[in-house]
């Protein structure tokens, strides 16, 4: 493994974590970016949304993380339902700012969360 990495957006040279990930991110131009900066660039994206756009992030107890966990937002209300496939539901609702967001996950067997920014 590699002992160091270069983040194409803070244009910082890092070390490489040795336990719990590598530290980085590789994003499809191959170019890598830190674990701190995903975090920065995950918050921008759901700030710049639109209402009605769609995101993915993942739902972990009482909050909504990004995969590395740079990005961690507190869920205000969850409703748990059923659902005819994947038997449970788990509608949740939380805010960024002043911008409000509804998410959903389907199943027991995922964390992945189907994120929708609604209008104001």
């Amino acid at each position: 493994m590699k002992t160091q990495f270069y983040c194409s957006v803070c244009k910082q040279t890092k070390p490489a974590q040795k336990s719990g990930g590598t530290g980085y991110a590789t994003k499809r131009n191959n170019h890598k970016i830190c674990y701190e900066c995903c975090g920065k660039q995950d918050k921008k994206y759901l700030k710049e949304m639109k209402p009605g756009e769609k995101w993915w992030l993942y739902l972990s107890k009482d909050k909504i993380t990004n995969w590395p966990g740079t990005l961690s937002i507190k869920i205000n209300h969850q409703v748990t339902g059923n659902h005819n496939i994947a038997g449970n539901r788990y509608d949740v609702w939380f805010n960024l700012g002043s911008d409000n967001f509804h998410g959903v996950q389907y199943g027991d067997y995922t964390q992945v969360c189907h994120i929708r920014k609604l209008k104001t």
